[in-house]
């Protein structure tokens, strides 16, 4: 059974423009320090029960759950940066697939402008496109 990060690794690894800019340099939460060029780091950061929970609900109901994910897109150049930021954007609203398991949606947001960086730990000066996907309703497939 396949687990969130690795269905979320797969879908972006499966979106072409994404795979030509940066395949195989998607990481999860660590990024190897032979790493040579642009690459997409990510990492969960937080997790909620849906928001429409209500006082009379019944004890057992089944909820959406939310999870917050930090994508980066990490680049040399400011362009290409953005590009990448770009490229994580047209996954909102995505919907159904992902990777081997599904989702009911995903939402994409830009982080704001004080957002610290987590996948740049050195001073080589790299540029950031930072966004959070909100992932709702995940399924891992068998």
């Amino acid at each position: 059974m396949s687990t969130l990060a690795e269905d979320l690794r797969a879908e972006l690894i499966a979106d072409s423009e994404i795979a030509t800019a940066v395949v195989p340099r998607v990481h999860y939460q660590h990024v190897p320090e032979s790493v040579v060029g642009s690459y997409v780091w990510f990492s969960r950061s937080g997790s909620s029960d849906d928001d429409d929970r209500t006082l009379g609900d019944a004890s057992g109901q089944k909820y959406h759950f939310r999870e917050l994910w930090d994508m980066e897109g990490i680049s040399s150049d400011l362009a290409s940066a953005q590009a990448l930021a770009g490229m994580l954007k047209k996954f909102d609203s995505h919907q159904s697939s992902l990777g081997d398991g599904s989702v009911q949606g995903i939402f994409v947001r830009d982080h704001t402008e004080d957002y610290i960086p987590r996948g740049v730990l050195n001073d080589d000066g790299f540029f950031v496109g930072a966004v959070q996907f909100e992932i709702i309703g995940y399924v891992p497939g068998s």
